[in-house]
């Protein structure tokens, strides 16, 4: 018994030795037909079999095969699969040939993965290689111009600001309306998480450098799974995982220069043109009489005029930016792994703003078996800001660079800020003290992780898991000094504010596929998903600090002012369901539902469903059209149409709740107390949209030109507003769903390749075109919102403005139109007079990018042009800075050397009068410029070195490159002196930091 016993362990452990000696070792490589260069990523499979790997960066494999295997087979996108028999062969180098064929393509959806042939709805996905080594902080700038339908604006320079996302319009009045952003499958939190200044974003700790994917979800069919969360569109982010094969180490490095470029009449006025237009403006207001009379006036008020401060060029600059990233992967055939590591530097080009990131990003996945899987990531993150302020804040670098006087010195004889009272005129201070006493630094640790486990049940039916976590840590320090600036009136003024979010999201999934018979096949997805978000703060805040510059510490402050804490969380739990029937992959038919009970829901109506329905039609897989004689010209030709319901829960985590303030205001004999404060609605629920999509995929030529067009129809109702109600209920409004909007638009996407030899040319664009309109409003009645008129039939960004007529040739007084009506025969110098109109709109009519690639020998010439026209932006300081002499003691930007001086001047800029009784400075469509524009987006030169020298050198992949962001921008409205990018989504331009162009080279080496 004892000897069986040991005879059978003796087998066992020798088994994996038997079985090893069954296999061998196949190496090879595998080249682009058409260019000869090597093709990385290219899937090595045994036919028939899992056992497989991927080509290295230099296009080479190595695989341990079965003795017995006799046939390889090559695959990669946009290329022809080619099988090769193995029998006797220890080593195999194949030519693969592009086809372009998208049919087998697969790309990432919600809670899995699908072929091209397979969807019903409209996506969009961009490749990681598309994002990579682009000097931006955060993923979401990076997608400008790439996703039919997606509007990206970023409306600050500041490097690592918060981005304005839109995916197919606007859908909202005042609840969120950016997308939901989900990473690896774990919906993250995104957007500003900052408490000083808007100028954070949570998307910036991440380094696009990890990322495999990103796909945009915008219908129904491919968002509504999704529920509750999907209305203003999904996007799902990748990341890098490692790949079967030997390990590849891969080493990216950039350094560039970044500049803003202003045309000459966004340039401040120097001494002497604001010492000729304030004279001139003190006798045009009868204040002196002669020139000598005002030069008198002048040099008392004013002071002297021999200094000459360019304040713009003090407060900007050439700013550094470099980013370093080295990464390692691969694995055998069950277990993979990757690993990296990154740094990103960038400077703004204007004073004290400045972004540094650490990140690092690690993976690894086994199989287990042929049953079982499992694998674990995690991205860790480190950021750090230095950030101004922006808008009207007197420490706002930009509004100082046009408000102070030229003739106010920046530094004293020894080069240290002037802290004068001569720089102090009506409260502005001088930016380079503010940027050398004070600090106001953000610092965001984020750690995203999951686990995910996949187990085989049957042959078709795989059971899947995955709990995912966020975690982010956010460290807030504001420190104004105590004797110049903001901080003097407080002796010094410290603050800081702790954020802590955790949320954990856990997944799971069964999917079942069965076969009718081959190309025939039926799959449904059905799981359950739950998530918690937790969101706590504590705010600090002391005064009274001493004169010692190098004491930020909070505890140094002499008298505590403000010690709180809150917190604010909101939970979910949902089912949910896909299912897919494909018919000879050329009918599928799709549906999804989903049931989420969400704790921001009334508790009348803590539950919603959410549903899709999608049907394509691949007819270029119709027998008929493969034998006819349209099959040599259609390559493809797919037809989509997708219906459904989804929601929009992106408001407050209380909103339905009646809340209490308890504050010292309510405090009475010494015992604390509270009031209401909110009135809450119980029957509050989510927004629900109903998005409408027609599609078409058509691809000419053996796909060498591709053609997609989508029209949509998305209506959104039981939109969120505040109710006025008699102040007698101790409230002024209640929140209800009441309301709707519609977007109504196209999206084509169009891309060729003209040639496709040694030297090839791709080209494409995208153009995206969408109206927003106010279907209804509580008691179909309008109103004014800011700048906006809110009215049944209108764009909801429709500007309520007094319409400007120019300047009177003789008097040079501005001039309005009183009835909107009557145009040539209104016209009024009285601006109270003019009636307000409804002019235009801040939302572009449409937008889009035109892209080309020239390649030839490794030489590779890529640019991408974006544009968007139709939209209206105000310049909100324009009052000040073009006031024609209102805030006299505010500089002036050089659009007001156009002024009118003697009658008969033809000019659409008025008389300089001191302090201006005109109210020419008013808001009205003076200041109203037109924001369409193209700008050079990016462009980038590089180089691939040949096969032949990489060897010499010992690598497997080495490029060098020199590219550019916003080299070049044309406005067509030639009176826009600022970016029109950073008027953002609702058309204000509001002194942020500068859009930056930038200059920078680098290197890609692979080893």
């Amino acid at each position: 018994m004892k000897r069986k016993l040991f005879y059978s362990l003796l087998f066992v452990l020798c088994l994996p030795v038997w079985l090893f000696a069954q296999q061998r070792l196949l190496t090879g490589r595998v080249i682009d037909q058409d260019k000869g260069t090597p093709l990385p990523g290219v899937t090595v499979r045994v036919e028939g079999t899992n056992i497989g790997t991927q080509t290295g960066l230099d296009g080479t494999f190595r695989l341990e095969v079965p003795e017995n295997a006799q046939t390889l087979v090559f695959s990669f996108v946009g290329y022809n699969t080619q099988q090769v028999n193995i029998a006797g062969r220890s080593s195999v180098n194949i030519n693969l040939s592009a086809s372009n064929k998208q049919l087998n393509e697969v790309v990432v959806v919600g809670y899995g993965q699908q072929n091209q042939k397979e969807l019903t709805g409209s996506l969009t996905q961009v490749s990681g290689k598309q994002v990579e080594n682009v000097p931006l902080a955060s993923i979401d700038q990076n997608l400008q111009g790439k996703v039919p339908g997606m509007q990206v604006v970023a409306t600050s320079g500041q490097p690592g600001a918060a981005v304005n996302v839109r995916i197919r319009g606007i859908g909202s009045f005042n609840a969120g309306a950016g997308p939901l952003w989900v990473i690896d499958g774990v919906p993250v939190n995104a957007g500003d998480l900052s408490r000083n200044t808007p100028t954070s974003n949570a998307l910036a700790g991440l380094n696009p450098n990890d990322i495999e994917s990103v796909t945009v979800l915008k219908d129904a069919a491919s968002a509504s799974i999704y529920g509750s969360r999907a209305a203003n569109g999904v996007i799902l982010i990748t990341t890098k995982r490692g790949k079967a094969g030997k390990t590849n180490i891969r080493f990216d490095g950039q350094y560039g220069w970044n500049t803003i470029a202003l045309s000459n009449t966004a340039k401040p006025l120097n001494t002497h043109e604001f010492f000729t237009l304030t004279k001139e403006g003190l006798i045009n207001a009868g204040i002196a009489p002669d020139d000598a009379t005002a030069t008198s006036i002048f040099l008392s008020n004013w002071g002297d005029t021999t200094t000459n401060t360019n304040w713009l060029d003090v407060v900007t600059r050439t700013g550094h930016q470099q980013q370093y990233n080295i990464s390692a992967s691969g694995g055998t055939e069950r277990t993979t792994f990757y690993l990296s590591g990154g740094l990103f530097k960038q400077q703004a080009a204007t004073i004290g703003s400045d972004l540094t990131r650490y990140s690092t990003d690690f993976s690894l996945n086994n199989r287990v078996s042929e049953k079982i899987s499992f694998g674990i990531n995690a991205n860790i993150s480190d950021v750090d800001q230095h950030t101004p302020y922006a808008g009207g804040a007197f420490r706002n670098p930009l509004l100082a660079a046009y408000f102070l006087l030229p003739n106010a010195k920046a530094t004293d004889s020894n080069g240290i800020p002037d802290t004068s009272a001569s720089n102090l005129i009506t409260g502005l201070f001088n930016p380079l003290a503010i940027n050398e006493f004070d600090r106001n630094n953000f610092n965001a640790l984020r750690i995203l992780s999951n686990f995910s486990g996949d187990y085989n049940i049957l042959k078709n039916l795989r059971y899947s898991m995955r709990f995912g976590i966020e975690y982010d840590n956010i460290r807030e320090m504001l420190y104004w000094n105590p004797f110049y600036g903001d901080g003097k009136n407080y002796q010094g003024l410290g603050s800081q504010n702790i954020t802590n979010i955790f949320n954990w999201v856990w997944t799971n999934t069964l999917n079942y596929r069965y076969y009718f018979q081959p190309n025939t096949y039926f799959n449904i997805l059905v799981g359950y998903e739950s998530q918690l978000n937790q969101f706590k703060v504590t705010d600090l805040e002391n005064r009274i600090f001493p004169y010692n510059l190098n004491l930020y510490v909070l505890a140094v402050g002499a008298k505590p002012t403000t010690a709180s804490n809150n917190g604010a969380d909101f939970a979910i739990a949902s089912a949910f369901s896909r299912a897919e029937f494909n018919y000879q992959n050329r009918y599928v038919l799709s549906g999804s539902f989903r049931r989420d009970g969400s704790s921001r829901f009334g508790a009348n109506k803590r539950f919603g469903d959410f549903y899709s329905v999608g049907f394509s039609w691949n007819a270029d897989q119709e027998k008929f059209f493969q034998q006819g004689s349209l099959s040599s010209l259609i390559s493809t030709l797919k037809f989509r149409i997708s219906y459904g319901e989804n929601g929009n829960a992106d408001f407050g985590n209380y909103v339905w709740r009646e809340l209490y303030a308890f504050n010292s205001n309510f405090s009475y004999n010494q015992v604390g107390g509270g009031a209401p404060n909110t009135p809450g609605n119980p029957n509050l629920t989510w927004e629900k949209n109903k998005p409408f999509d027609v599609g078409l995929n058509l691809g000419l030529w053996s796909n060498r030109l591709n053609i997609d067009f989508d029209w949509y129809n998305r209506k959104t109702t039981g939109l969120l507003f505040n109710v006025p109600v008699s102040y007698t209920s101790g409230f002024g409004s209640y929140p209800d769903n009441i309301g709707s909007l519609q977007n109504r638009g196209i999206e084509l996407s169009v891309d060729a390749q003209p040639v496709r030899s040694a030297f090839t040319w791709d080209i494409g664009f995208n153009l995206s075109l969408n109206k927003n309109k106010i279907l209804t409003l509580p008691n179909h009645q309008g109103f004014v919102n800011g700048s906006f008129y809110e009215k049944e039939g209108y764009d909801i960004q429709t500007w309520y403005v007094r319409k400007y007529a120019g300047v009177d040739p003789q008097t040079g007084n501005a001039r309005w139109y009183y009835d909107p009506n009557q145009y040539k025969d209104s016209l009024t110098t009285t601006y109270s007079k003019a009636q307000r109109i409804l002019f235009g709109s801040a939302s572009p009519k449409g937008f889009g990018s035109v892209f080309t690639t020239l390649s030839y020998k490794g030489i590779k010439l890529y640019a991408q042009f974006y544009y968007q026209w139709g939209n209206y932006v105000r310049d909100v300081w324009a009052r000040y800075t073009q006031g024609d002499g209102f805030g006299a003691f505010y500089n002036k930007t050089k659009k007001e050397l156009q002024r009118w001086q003697k009658p008969g001047d033809i000019t659409d800029v008025p008389k300089y009068v001191y302090n201006n009784p005109t109210s020419s400075y008013e808001f009205s469509t003076r200041f109203l410029y037109k924001g369409d524009y193209v700008r050079l987006r990016e462009i980038q030169l590089s180089y691939d070195f040949s096969p032949n020298l990489l060897q010499k050198l010992y690598v497997h992949a080495l490029t060098i490159y020199l590219r550019g962001e916003n080299l070049l921008t044309w406005v067509k409205d030639k009176n826009l002196v600022y970016d029109p990018d950073a008027a953002g989504i609702t058309g204000q331009l509001n002194l942020t930091v500068p859009t930056i162009k930038t200059v920078s080279a680098g290197i890609n080496l692979g080893f």
